[in-house]
């Protein structure tokens, strides 16, 4: 039991003590002239390094920075980088200074986890302004390794240092051993553990009370927990039917310091309390814990100390020898340190670097010729340039070859586990092959297959490269799901049964995004086959219908991208697209779709709507998303509130960070948010539906789609609370049973964004460096030439328009105070479709750009009202689309976008939806751009 605990530990960051180490023999680096700075005189640089015992092992960074910067108009941090380990950035603390002859600096800590204290780290300083955040001022990069420091410590002739710096390495390498699958670490000779025993704490074991369930529950286990922090926990069980759950809190005792904590829920459903960051130089202390309901206790206390745990843990004969050696290990270390702290003069905390003893500076990275000017905000690129896709397992402290067994595992059930006697409850796998070459993703929940799961399918197949996987279910889609002819030519039936028969013939857009982006990335990865295989082609073509479509006459809307506010709506049709659906966001994809189709201008706008709408629909205090919202970002259509649709929010969210990073800053503060969120609700007990505000729903579960999606906000995610998410999936079981479609499938993409293995495959056209977006300038009006006024003589005119559809009316009044001759159109009713077209082809040819300026009068409930400039097939970008319900006596005057025409039998459309009554062309005016300001 207790072993188990300990494999699914990530490390041990142990807790020393709030000295900071003098620099005597420990010091490496050399200083770095600041560059970019507002003058020369006054750049930041670089002083030394030096090993850090403050809380958490690490080290310490100390720069000098001139007083000008400090102040509230700049922000002032250090970013510690390295390869395969995650981006921490380091905050000014204006009280972390120490001082010599005068001169202060500033001291940043990089915290490094046991096992990885031979990795390397590299730390800058970023001077910027508070303003933009754009950058002033750096420091080159300086190298951290705290293994150099650690072998520093054990070289030294102080016979204390030496005990202590050998101890740590002899700890280090345990570590690395139990949680990298590394068996050894170079240069260091390991201390000899055999004299560690259960003897050796076996005082510890009277201190440990028997558990009793006198109340209303009962302490059933408690162990030591390795990770970032260092913790103890202990575990509730036989609660009594009639405690809240949601009230419990676990109270802790060491010393005179009394904490409490709330209480979180495992995968298996048990309910736990932590004490959070025991020091090395304190793991003797004895805790004395009990759990609460709200005020009132209700479990007997017991004693608990990291002593005790190695006590048990020695004396068990379950526990593996690795593990019983990196808790022998982990004594010594905690002796060495004391021992180490209780030598140091009592004024050390305030010892500064010593520069004479700094190392040479070939140690350093000079890199000065990549640090960014003072008009760059950041000088980071996404994965999908710089092809290094940041692998969180692995930061863990998770072996490569487990992550791979972990991703195949989760395939191999998924795709070929078995049914067992009932499909639905008993099964474990949602792919099933039809014939030789065809396969359809099961919705186990409702007995269907969707357009959402068949996409899904083919993008972890194509991360998987599994060809055969992708290839048969892309035939099943294009055969059974692909509307070839009608008004919905070139989308996809949203939901169709297993043999085939569609249930629905409307779209659900995050399908078609899925199966373009899944697309493109076969094409650049396999190459291009004939027919439907010819990955690219079909890609794009699923592109184009996304934004421009065919005429169809008594169809309400035509694009999946609303083309007016550059926005994915919820279904092309209808009422249903007038409103939107956060999670359809997916402006990573929107990135690669600019690369690889022709409307790159398009397809960045709707990436840029996207990351903007974000801002909106997402709480301002939880970070939680609606499942439908208006354009606005308002919860609509009855579900407003966090749900099914809304977990994958936080990983559209954190996979554009790691792509693309166009928007860092806003994203990594919302994963943070987001995480915060969660992590207040319990680690293994939060549930997948809230209110907006964080209020949970009834009869809400603690779903692993949704522990997926939140552990890829950890891509994004700049705390410590983003390690207990990748843990908590890592740790999950591969969904199976009735809902394992919708979880399995997020299960399966959540692994493989956090592994690193969810990627950018473009293809030779990909333009990758895209350029930067086109400054507007307003067209003067001058450059507008009027070509057809029928403000006053619509009457003169009448053979010249046509209905708009066969329910179309059209006939001339007199209307309005001066008696204007108006066109009268007739409401289509519920669900049709009204109108009028003008021939304008002797007035437009190809490449004019033209804009049209009308009025219209409403005298029914009219719920949108549409223009568009056509060539008499297809409507154009250009579109007037009201989608409020305008009410009876208002008048809407507007002036249409400028629209290029596409060819000379030109129409201009003027429609109406869902109207009943009447409503009234009163003016309208065309004009024609002058050629001299067309510059497209």
């Amino acid at each position: 039991m207790i072993e188990k605990l300990i494999s699914a530990a990530v490390a041990f960051s142990l807790a020393i003590s709030s000295v900071v180490m003098p620099g005597a023999s420990l010091l490496a680096g050399a200083a770095t002239e600041g560059v970019n700075a507002v003058a020369a005189t006054e750049a930041p640089t670089f002083e030394t390094i030096s090993l850090t015992l403050t809380g958490i092992i690490g080290a310490n960074v100390f720069y000098t920075i001139p007083d000008a910067y400090l102040t509230e108009n700049y922000i002032v941090e250090t970013e510690f980088t390295g390869a395969g380990v995650s981006k921490v950035t380091v905050p000014l603390d204006v009280n972390k200074v120490v001082s010599t002859a005068g001169k202060k600096h500033y001291m940043f800590t990089l915290p490094v986890k046991s096992c990885n204290m031979q990795k390397e780290y590299f730390a800058r300083l970023y001077v910027r302004k508070a303003s933009d955040r754009s950058t002033v001022a750096t420091t080159g990069r300086d190298t951290v390794v705290v293994s150099n420091y650690v072998n520093a410590f054990a070289a030294s002739s102080d016979a204390i240092k030496s005990a202590f710096g050998k101890a740590m390495q002899t700890y280090g390498y345990y570590s690395q051993k139990m949680f990298n699958d590394l068996e050894e670490l170079p240069n260091i000779t390991l201390l000899n553990l055999s004299d560690v025993t259960t003897s050796t704490v076996a005082d510890y074991e009277s201190d440990i009370r028997p558990y009793r369930g006198t109340i209303k529950g009962e302490i059933s286990q408690t162990s030591l927990y390795l990770d970032s922090g260092t913790g103890i926990r202990a575990y509730l069980s036989n609660l009594s039917a009639d405690v809240d759950t949601s009230n419990l809190y676990m109270q802790y005792k060491v010393g005179t310091v009394t904490n409490r904590v709330k209480v979180q829920r495992d995968n298996a459903g048990k309910y736990y309390g932590e004490v959070p960051d025991v020091p090395a130089d304190k793991l003797s202390a004895m805790y004395s814990i009990a759990f609460y309901e709200g005020k009132t206790q209700i479990t007997d206390t017991t004693n608990y100390g990291a002593y005790s745990y190695i006590y048990t843990t020695l004396n068990s004969p379950s526990v593996s020898k690795d593990l019983k050696n990196l808790v022998r290990a982990l004594y010594k270390y905690s002796v060495a340190t004391e021992a180490l702290l209780e030598s140091l003069p009592p004024d050390d905390s305030s010892s500064t670097p010593d520069s004479s003893s700094v190392a040479d500076s070939s140690s350093k990275v000079d890199d000065s010729s990549s640090v960014t000017d003072s008009s760059s905000v950041s000088d980071e690129k996404g994965a999908a340039y710089t092809g290094e896709y940041v692998n969180l397992f692995a930061e863990m402290g998770i072996s490569s070859q487990k992550v791979e067994q972990k991703l195949n595992d989760a395939f191999n059930q998924l795709f070929y586990g078995t049914d067992g006697k009932d499909i639905i409850n008993e099964g474990k796998r949602v792919y099933y092959p039809v014939g030789d070459d065809m396969a359809y993703i099961y919705d186990t929940g409702n007995n269907d297959v969707r357009s959402e799961g068949m996409s899904y399918g083919m993008m972890i197949a194509v991360q998987m490269n599994k060809k055969e996987e992708f290839d048969r279910l892309w035939k099943w889609a294009k055969t059974y799901m692909y509307h070839s002819s009608g008004e919905r030519k070139g989308m996809f039936a949203w939901q169709c049964t297993t043999s085939g028969d569609i249930k629905d013939n409307n779209s659900a857009p995050d399908g078609e995004e899925y199966f373009a982006a899944a697309l493109l990335f076969a094409s650049a990865r396999w190459g291009d086959g004939e027919g439907i295989y010819n990955y690219r082609s079909e890609a794009l073509n699923i592109l184009s219908y996304m934004l421009y479509v065919n005429d169809r006459p008594g169809y309400q809307l035509n694009t999946a991208i609303d083309p007016d506010r550059k926005m994915v709506v919820f279904v092309p049709y209808g009422s249903a697209a007038t409103f939107t659906d956060p999670s359809y966001h997916v402006p990573a994809f929107y990135e690669l779709f600019a690369r690889e189709s022709p409307d790159k201008t398009t397809w960045l706008e709707v990436a840029k709507t996207s990351r903007e709408f974000f801002r909106k629909c997402t709480h301002e205090k939880t970070g939680l998303s609606p499942e439908y919202a208006t354009f606005e970002g308002e919860g609509c259509g009855g579900r407003g509130d966090y749900g099914y649709d809304a977990w994958r929010v936080p990983m559209n969210i954190a996979m554009d960070y790691s792509w693309w990073r166009k928007d860092d800053e806003w994203q990594v503060a919302y994963a943070n948010r987001i995480q915060s969120f969660f992590h207040s609700e319990g680690i293994g007990q939060y549930l997948d539906n809230y209110t907006l505000d964080g209020v949970a729903k009834y009869n809400a579960d603690h779903s692993i789609g949704a522990v997926g999606c939140n552990a890829v906000a950890s891509l994004a995610a700049d705390h410590n609370k983003k390690w207990d998410f990748v843990r908590e999936l890592w740790t999950s079981p591969i969904p199976e049973g009735k809902w394992r479609y919708y979880n399995g499938l997020l299960y399966m993409l959540s692994l493989l964004n956090v592994s690193g293995n969810y990627k950018v495959y473009m293809s030779e056209n990909a333009t990758l460096e895209l350029p930067p977006e086109p400054v507007e300038e307003a067209i003067p009006d001058g450059a507008w030439s009027e070509i057809l006024n029928h403000t006053q003589t619509l009457s003169a005119n009448t053979s010249n328009y046509k209905p708009y559809s066969s329910s179309s009316s059209i006939s001339f009044n007199k209307f309005g105070p001066s008696s204007t001759q108006c066109l009268q159109i007739t409401g289509g009713g519920a669900s049709g479709a009204s109108g009028i077209k003008l021939n304008v082809s002797d007035l437009l040819k190809d490449g004019d750009y033209a804009k049209a300026e009308f009025r219209i009068h409403v005298t029914g409930a009219t719920e949108s009202i549409q223009a568009f400039l056509t060539d008499g097939n297809n409507r154009l970008p250009m579109k007037y689309s009201g989608t409020e319900t305008f009410k009876t006596g208002e008048w809407i005057s507007y002036t249409t976008a400028p629209t290029k025409a596409k060819s000379d039998n030109g129409e201009l459309y003027f429609c109406v939806t869902n109207a009943s009554g009447f409503w009234y062309l009163v003016d309208l005016v065309l004009y024609k751009l002058d050629p001299e300001y067309i510059t497209v």
